[in-house]
């Protein structure tokens, strides 16, 4: 067991893609006429978050052995996350995913084009989690979990964190395109919430992963908190954050207020990374929240903020 291990904050497991990004604001991807590649993935973008922060972090994920998973990886050192657990597939290419906002809907970040090509990103296997495990936290998504072999490994690096004491974090980022087998997907999540973890849901992934029920958001929190779910923070642009405890009454905090956006992209792996951070500092559930507000913020209004 080495001291680089030890001193680790958080371990994030998951998806990492070569994002290809348009400025324009369009009705079909097939408009698009130039991107921006930019590395990303929630897990990734998580850990440079909480880099900055000044946590000491690791990503354990798949790239292709190819120009652009060399690139992410060198994305993640240069902002200071230790990237020796993000392994190169020679028999895959690294993941792409293209991206364009919707035309009509300026400064929403969840209205987009979307097209994905999926190789790399799910072949998480063979990993040595005896010393990962020995985390602060342990954070996954449910983008991950959607496919095989990745769901495995994660149970096993999951179990294996959660024996030795890490607390347990989720996004429930989910994706009906890529995992459409709606009773698998609930069953996973539900049998994760076991592990007694903090999960972070939004309206619109609520919306997706519980569509074609009568289930009311409120029901399916209390479905996850009754399956052990420690805390669930449920966002809501319009109607603001709600946050669930097995220790603490439910809180209602007020929508982050209307701001001009210069960076629209990816601000929930900015208020995960503010809850996180507040977390490790042993802040309470109102205060993380508080953060978490603070620094998606910051990354709305930085047209150079973490992407």
């Amino acid at each position: 067991m080495t001291e680089s291990v030890h001193s680790h904050d958080l371990v994030a497991v998951g998806e990492v893609f070569m994002d290809f990004v348009s400025s324009e604001a369009v009705n079909s991807l097939s408009e698009v006429e130039s991107y921006v590649p930019s590395p990303g993935g929630s897990p990734a973008r998580l850990c440079k978050h909480l880099a900055a922060l000044g946590h000491p972090v690791s990503l354990v994920a798949s790239v292709g052995l190819d120009f652009f998973g060399n690139r992410i990886r060198e994305d993640l050192r240069e902002h200071g996350v230790d990237a020796s657990f993000v392994r190169a597939k020679p028999q895959a290419h690294t993941s792409l995913a293209f991206f364009a906002p919707k035309a009509g809907k300026p400064n929403q970040m969840e209205v987009m084009e979307t097209s994905m090509v999926r190789q790399a990103d799910y072949q998480i296997m063979d990993i040595t989690w005896e010393e990962l495990a020995q985390t602060k936290i342990f954070h996954t998504t449910a983008f991950a979990l959607g496919r095989q072999p990745a769901r495995a490994s994660i149970w096993e690096g999951v179990s294996k964190a959660r024996q030795r004491g890490a607390l347990l974090s989720m996004d429930f980022n989910f994706s009906i395109e890529q995992w459409p087998n709606l009773d698998e997907a609930r069953s996973v999540l539900k049998t994760f919430c076991f592990f007694r973890p903090i999960i972070k849901m939004n309206n619109e992934e609520f919306k997706n992963i519980w569509s074609g029920t009568s289930y009311t958001s409120a029901q399916v929190i209390d479905s996850l908190m009754e399956a052990g779910a420690e805390a669930v923070v449920f966002t809501d642009r319009i109607q603001g954050n709600r946050v669930y405890s097995q220790s603490e009454a439910t809180q209602v905090f007020d929508p982050i207020p209307p701001v001009e956006v210069s960076n629209p992209r990816a601000s929930g792996d900015a208020f995960w990374a503010g809850f996180l951070s507040a977390k490790l500092a042993g802040k309470s559930l109102s205060d993380c929240v508080e953060c978490a507000n603070q620094q998606a913020l910051s990354l709305l209004q930085s047209s150079g903020a973490t992407s």
